[in-house]
């Protein structure tokens, strides 16, 4: 009996032992061994599963996978969080910085680009404007890039294209020019909006710093777009930024800033009768022209005091020659800085011969407000001076501006005039738009006029004004 009653316990055991190895043991090993998967795969997405119908252990595994869901949830956003810019939805820098380190990604490009005068969007139509076409701007781009491109905001109004081909520069004008053609808008009001574009066709650790520089090289140059090569030397570049800064100040502190002024011969009398006013840095006998500084002056927020030492100069030259016209070049940042338009009306309103002013709006492909600019035209034209546009026939200048705007001169811009006497096709567009605008009321000038067949040409074809280094160069004296 007591050999029975231990074989009885025996097999009871080895039942209990099956039952609780299948129905607690390997439920709970499976459960470890999930766990151990999901945490050296770092797959959130997975599930634990556990055949049991035990209650207590299918409630530890229905918690555990909703902790795995909590987890992920909040895991995403904080990946998001890292990766994406907060106001556009894109991919940051963070992430460009990370899909660059890849190590499978071996050849393609990254272009980087900004928003040409942006930041004068904000001073002028304020925050919520800019930040609104910067979120349209984005949209735009992610949805007209390619299947192998990736679209980044670095930060500002600075953005980046990574991808996977080399890119061409046929591919460069066109992204270029599809953007001028979108139209954004923003409460009934049209903005277009271009970039100056830097980029580099090689993949690696320096791809960012390489791209950077070619688009510095390029807004520095004015050139639309630059392909990096290894004569861009970051240190060099540097340094002449900061020696210009140095000789810029030096020259605002030791009254160094000069007018000099470039004549226009006028071709009905052959006389010269007219000068544009240009700044220039005089330093110790050496002339600086403003391609070497202007665009240091800008980002260093001097510029406003470039353009007011011109007027102070170019008005007290001219204050006792009352049978010379002469130009004062001012940009939009000019007409909305206060203390610059309030001393041109002041210097209007004292000078004996106004009707000899022309104020000429440089084309800086900014984004023109016309109230803004109409308001300046008409208090410049209480003094009967006069408004020009510059660069007509590029970028953004076209005839919605004299449509628009109360002109009276339009200067043609250089590259329609260079080959005109080799290029027929130049020569069609440049005597059409004299025929146009010459039946408007306004007066022509030419500029780059630099030989005389160009001269003989364009007066021929009735140009009202003629400036170059034919006529002239521009000095520190009139003729």
């Amino acid at each position: 009996l007591i050999i029975f009653f231990i074989i009885f316990l025996l097999i009871f055991a080895y039942i209990f032992y099956i039952i609780i190895t299948k129905k607690i043991v390997e439920p709970i090993v499976k459960l470890s061994s999930n766990i151990q998967a999901i945490e050296q795969s770092r797959d959130l997405t997975k599930q634990v599963k556990m055949a049991t119908n035990i209650e207590e252990l299918n409630i530890l595994q229905n918690s555990f996978n909703k902790l795995l869901l909590t987890i992920k949830f909040y895991y995403d956003k904080l990946i998001e969080a890292i990766y994406t810019d907060k106001l556009t939805k894109t991919y940051n820098l963070t992430k460009l910085h990370e899909d660059i380190s890849k190590k499978d990604l071996t050849h393609g490009s990254l272009i980087v680009f900004d928003l040409k005068s942006f930041g004068m969007i904000n001073r002028v139509y304020g925050h919520n404007v800019a930040d609104d076409l910067l979120e349209q701007f984005s949209e735009h781009m992610k949805e007209n890039i390619l299947e192998n491109e990736t679209f980044y905001r670095l930060y500002g109004d600075e953005f980046a294209i990574l991808s996977l081909n080399e890119t061409s520069e046929d591919y460069i004008k066109a992204l270029k020019k599809k953007l001028k053609k979108k139209n954004f808008e923003y409460k009934q009001r049209s903005f277009i909006l271009d970039v100056t574009i830097g980029y580099t066709n090689s993949i690696d650790e320096t791809s960012l710093e390489k791209a950077n520089l070619a688009l510095r090289f390029a807004k520095q140059n004015k050139f639309p777009y630059y392909i990096y090569n290894n004569k861009l030397l970051i240190k060099d570049e540097d340094n002449n930024h900061i020696n210009w800064l140095k000789k810029l100040e030096n020259a605002l502190d030791n009254d160094q800033i000069i007018p000099y002024f470039m004549p226009m011969k006028n071709t009905t009398t052959g006389k010269i009768d007219k000068y544009e006013t240009l700044a220039r840095i005089v330093e110790n006998g050496i002339v600086h022209t403003p391609d070497k500084f202007i665009d240091i002056s800008i980002a260093s927020g001097k510029y406003p005091l470039i353009t007011q030492t011109i007027i102070k100069k170019t008005f007290a030259y001219f204050k006792d020659i009352d049978n010379i016209k002469f130009s004062i070049n001012f940009a939009l940042s000019d007409i909305i800085n206060k203390d610059t338009t309030n001393l041109l009306f002041k210097a209007l309103e004292e000078f004996p011969y106004s009707q000899n002013v022309v104020i000429e709006l440089l084309e800086t492909e900014e984004i023109y407000d016309f109230a803004l600019l109409n308001n300046f035209i008409k208090e410049v034209k209480k003094y009967d001076a006069q408004i020009a546009i510059d660069d007509f026939g590029s970028g953004y200048s076209n005839f919605n501006y004299i449509l628009n705007l109360d002109v009276d001169i339009i200067k043609l811009d250089s590259s329609l005039i260079e080959n005109i006497f080799t290029d027929q096709h130049a020569l069609v567009v440049v005597s059409n738009i004299v025929r146009i605008v010459k039946e408007m009321g306004l007066v022509v000038v030419a500029e780059k006029v630099s030989n005389e067949n160009i001269e003989n040409i364009l007066t021929i074809h009735e140009v009202d004004y003629l400036q170059g280094f034919h006529i002239g160069k521009p000095n520190k004296d009139i003729l």
